[in-house]
C-alpha cells in the first residue's frame, strides 16, 4: 500500500513538472513576442535575437534566456524519470543539458552588437550560443530517434 502511495505522489510530481514546462513555454513565447515588439529599431529578419538583450529591454531578453534554460533542465529531469531507460538516449539527454546550461550562461553574458564580437563577453556569448543551438537540436533529434526506435519495437 505504501509503495503505491509513494508512486502516486511521484507521478503527480512529475506531472506537475511537465505542466510547469508547458506553462513556462507559453510564458516564454509571450515574453519573446513582447520583447520583439518593444524596440522600434529592432528588425527580426536582419538582427539576431541576442541583440534584444542590449539596451533598455535587455533584462526581459535575459529573463527569457534564463527561463528557457531552466525549462530545458526541468524537462530533462522529468524525461529521465518518466521514460524507460531503454527508450532514452543518454547522448541526447546530455546534449540537451549542455544546451540548457548554455542558455543560462547566455542570460548573464551580453552580446556585442558588432560582427565579429569585439569584447570577451561578446565572444563568450557568440560561442556559447552556437554550442547551445547545435547541442539543443542534436539532443532533441537523438531523443526523438530513441523514442521512435522503442515505439517500433513494442508494436504488436
Amino acid at each position: 500500500m505504501k509503495q503505491s502511495q509513494v508512486q502516486g505522489r511521484g507521478t503527480s510530481r512529475l506531472h506537475l513538472l511537465f505542466e510547469m514546462v508547458i506553462v513556462g513555454i507559453i510564458l516564454f513565447v509571450l515574453l519573446e513576442a513582447i520583447v520583439q515588439l518593444l524596440p522600434p529599431y529592432y528588425n527580426p529578419l536582419s538582427q539576431s535575437e541576442s541583440d534584444l538583450a542590449v539596451g533598455p529591454y535587455g533584462f526581459l531578453m535575459a529573463l527569457g534566456f534564463a527561463i528557457g534554460g531552466v525549462l530545458t533542465l526541468i524537462f530533462v529531469y522529468a524525461f529521465m524519470r518518466v521514460i524507460p531507460k531503454q527508450s532514452q538516449s543518454r547522448s541526447g539527454l546530455i546534449l540537451l543539458g549542455v544546451a540548457a546550461i548554455c542558455k543560462l550562461v547566455i542570460a548573464f553574458v551580453a552580446t556585442d552588437l558588432t560582427s565579429p564580437p569585439q569584447t570577451i563577453h561578446g565572444t563568450i556569448h557568440a560561442v556559447v550560443a552556437l554550442v547551445s543551438f547545435f547541442c539543443g537540436a542534436l539532443g532533441e533529434l537523438l531523443l526523438a530517434r530513441a523514442l521512435l526506435r522503442h515505439a517500433v519495437n513494442i508494436r504488436p
